[in-house]
C-alpha cells in the first residue's frame, strides 16, 4: 500500500498566500506597464507637437509669406467646407471652397504686412497701444477684407460682371457682418497683441488670426452665399 504524503495545513495556507501575493504582484506589474505606456504615449505626443512647432517656425523664418499664405489657404478652404456641411447642401460647392481658399491665400500675406505695420508703429505692450491696434483692425483691416470677400464670392456666383452687385450686397450685409465681428475680432486682436506676440513672436500672429478665421470664415461664407434679391 503506497504511503500517503500529508501536507501540513500551515504550509498549505502559506502556499495559498504566496500564490495570492504572486497574483497581486502580477496585477500591480501590469498596472505599472499600463502607466508607463500611457506616459510614453503622452511623451510621444508632446514630442510630436514640439517637432511640428519647430518645423513651422523654420518655415516661417525661411519663407514667411509663402508659409502664411499656404496655411491660411488651407484653413479658409476647410472652414468653408465645414460651413457647407452646416448648411446641409446637397453636394459640396467646390468652386466656393476654392474661392474661400484663394481668399485665405491672400489673407496670410495681407495679415503679415498689416500686423508688421502695427508692430512697427505701436511696438510697446502698453494697454493704450494694444487698444489702438485693436481699433484700427476693426475699422481698417477688417472692413477691407470683408469687402474683398464679398466681391470674390459675387464673382464666383455670377462671373466677373456680377461684382457690379457689390453695392447692393454692401447695403444689405456689410453693417450686420461688421457688428457681428466686432466682439469676436476685438477679442482675437487683444489675445494676439497681449499673449501671442510676447510668447511666440510677431510672425505667429497671422497663423493665430487664420485659426480664428476658421470660425469667422464659416460665418462669412454663409452670409456671402445668400442670394441677392432679383432686380
Amino acid at each position: 500500500m503506497a504511503n500517503r504524503v500529508t501536507i501540513p495545513a500551515a504550509r498549505l495556507r502559506s502556499g495559498e498566500a504566496t500564490g495570492t501575493q504572486c497574483a497581486l504582484l502580477s496585477d500591480s506589474s501590469g498596472v505599472g506597464k499600463d502607466g508607463s505606456s500611457e506616459q510614453h504615449a503622452n511623451a510621444t505626443t508632446d514630442e510630436g507637437w514640439s517637432r511640428a512647432v519647430s518645423s513651422y517656425s523654420k518655415l516661417l523664418h525661411a519663407s514667411p509669406l509663402f508659409t502664411k499664405a499656404a496655411s491660411s489657404g488651407v484653413l479658409f478652404g476647410v472652414s468653408d467646407w465645414c460651413a457647407q456641411e452646416l448648411e446641409r447642401l446637397d453636394a459640396v460647392d467646390w468652386p466656393r471652397v476654392l474661392t474661400c481658399a484663394l481668399m485665405g491665400v491672400l489673407f496670410g500675406p495681407a495679415a503679415h504686412f498689416w500686423y508688421g505695420l502695427m508692430q512697427h508703429h505701436f511696438p510697446r505692450r502698453r494697454a493704450r497701444d494694444t487698444l489702438v491696434k485693436t481699433i484700427l483692425g476693426q475699422t481698417v483691416f477688417g472692413p477691407c477684407f470683408t469687402v474683398a470677400f464679398f466681391a470674390a464670392t459675387l464673382c464666383e456666383q455670377g462671373g466677373v460682371g456680377n461684382v457690379l452687385q457689390l453695392p447692393v450686397k454692401m447695403r444689405r450685409d456689410f453693417l450686420p457682418t461688421q457688428l457681428a465681428g466686432l466682439g469676436f475680432w476685438s477679442s482675437v486682436d487683444l489675445v494676439s497683441y497681449s499673449c501671442v506676440v510676447p510668447r511666440l513672436g510677431e510672425a505667429w500672429i497671422p497663423l493665430f488670426a487664420s485659426a480664428a478665421n476658421f470660425i469667422w470664415t464659416a460665418y462669412l461664407s454663409c452670409v456671402s452665399a445668400r442670394p441677392l434679391p432679383a432686380g
